[in-house]
């Protein structure tokens, strides 16, 4: 009697498969990608391990090597990986001759990137220049300016050195530069990163455009009411310049990162005196590669603020993704054959080959759908996690013998539904031998362990509510 597929295909068993299965393919959104050499390779969503993707790892110094500052320095750097888009990044603090290391594991980074957004300081301050003679003007304020030697100047009662540190005169820090010609240079700090409440990436802050020379990136800020007000106190008695068709005030804005200037803002002259709470932050790159990328340090770097202590990486290590590529095509190739072979083993057992293609796909798509969540819970696949992927499928193939062993039984007055029905009985057992099994090691302390039980574990559950009751519709199709 021929069958109706269209009926095998309305089943919501089989739909849910279907649909399963369509959503991990998105969620994984395979793509080819053209190599430099000139060769495709396949690129996906799926986050891989150090062992699959090759990466980095760093041994990194403290210069006040304590605990705490271990402990801090883990947390600013991981915020600021995190923003900067690398990616599996794990953290260990070290015990050596009683000082505190930092350990550093990163995977598809090279050296030149974890230099970028490891070794600096995040110390963000935003300066105003300003020039005076013998009196020096803040927010209405006259303050008379004095020589005490080459590098020191008394401003009203404060003291201003050259090289010291920044003065507070009314809250403002200010900072003196030095003497040139009877003039006198003081920078004033507006805000630092610290004041820095947010960052807005939204579609009108966050832009790059194309310049004369290169290419330019913008996004803005949110400072707290506190940073604004300075602001509005620096600029309150600035004068206005005249520029083309635009007013602006006499003196830019100047980013500084560690000390070193790293871009400056002109500001339009109807911000004066105001208390500006959302200003831009500004930069160039000579490519839009290059540009991007220093958008996104200097984002991560005023995001994660500053390190507890100066930090210097001791050592480097470059981790070749060559052994897991090989592991992982071995495993893929091992997958594979394993199916075929079975396949042709329950085909020779029980001579119908009609079951041989449903348990091929049945395995493949468990694959298929194990890889998909990974995709959209963010979960690292590394060699453990394919280790659990291959025991998923096997205990996959061992539950599709299972069913269809069961529904071979020969009884009497026994439907193929009461059949399957008890065959289930015996895959839920299993997998939840299995999880049990598998929980010690999910809360294990070791990574790579609790990768194998967590990918595992997925694989069981998808097995035992989506794949397993689809293959045994199709069983229960083609032997009613």
């Amino acid at each position: 009697m021929r069958k109706d597929i269209k009926l095998l295909l309305k089943d919501p068993r089989i739909i849910i498969a279907f649909v399963a299965l369509l959503i991990a393919i998105i969620a994984i959104r395979p793509m080819p990608v053209k190599a430099e050499d000139g060769s495709f390779n396949l690129k996906t969503n799926i986050k891989k391990g150090i062992d699959l993707a090759g990466g980095i790892e760093a041994l990194i110094e403290l210069e006040e090597p304590t605990l705490e500052n271990a402990q801090a320095v883990i947390q600013v750097l991981s915020q600021r990986i995190s923003s900067f888009g690398l990616k599996e990044a794990d953290f260990s603090i070290l015990s050596i001759d009683g000082k505190y290391y930092v350990k550093l594991t990163l995977a598809e980074a090279n050296e030149s990137d974890l230099k970028d957004i490891i070794e600096s300081e995040g110390v963000f301050e935003a300066r105003i220049e300003r020039e005076a003679t013998d009196v020096f003007v803040l927010n209405g304020k006259k303050y008379e300016i004095k020589d005490l030697n080459e590098s020191c100047v008394l401003v009203g009662n404060y003291t201003l050195c050259v090289n010291g540190s920044a003065v507070i005169i009314d809250d403002i820090p200010v900072i003196y530069k030095g003497k040139k010609e009877e003039v006198h240079y003081f920078d004033l700090i507006v805000f630092t990163g610290s004041d820095i409440v947010s960052i807005r990436k939204d579609v009108n802050s966050e832009r790059i455009i194309r310049t004369e020379g290169g290419y330019q990136f913008s996004f803005g800020v949110i400072i707290t009411q506190e940073a604004a007000e300075k602001f509005a106190k620096v600029t309150k008695d600035m004068k206005v310049v005249v520029q083309g068709t635009n007013q602006y005030l006499d003196k830019p804005l100047n980013l500084y990162l560690d000390g070193k200037l790293i871009s400056n803002l002109s500001i339009v002259a109807s911000l004066k005196g105001r208390a500006v709470t959302e200003p831009v932050i500004t930069g160039y790159g000579k490519t839009l590669e290059e540009a991007k990328k220093e958008m996104f340090k200097l984002e991560s770097i005023l995001m994660s603020g500053r390190l507890p202590t100066k930090i210097k990486i001791v050592e480097i290590n470059i981790i070749s993704p060559t052994l897991g590529k090989d592991f992982l095509n071995r495993s893929i190739y091992a997958i594979i054959i394993a199916i075929i072979v079975i396949s042709l083993v329950v085909y020779i057992r029980y001579r119908e080959k009609i079951f041989v293609i449903p348990m091929i796909l049945t395995s493949i798509s468990e694959a298929i759908l194990i890889l998909g969540f990974a995709a959209l819970v963010g979960w690292t696949i590394d060699l453990a996690a394919i280790a659990g992927i291959v025991a998923a499928i096997g205990t996959g193939i061992d539950d599709q013998i299972v069913v269809l062993d069961e529904s071979k039984r020969k009884k009497v007055k026994e439907s193929i539904k009461l059949k399957l029905k008890r065959a289930f009985f015996i895959i839920f057992t299993s997998a939840f031998t299995t999880i049990a099994a598998m929980l010690p090691l999910l809360f294990s302390s070791f990574a790579n362990v609790k990768g194998f039980a967590f990918t595992t574990i997925v694989g069981v559950l998808i097995g035992v509510f989506i794949t397993r009751p689809a293959f045994s519709k199709v069983v229960e199709f083609f032997k009613d």
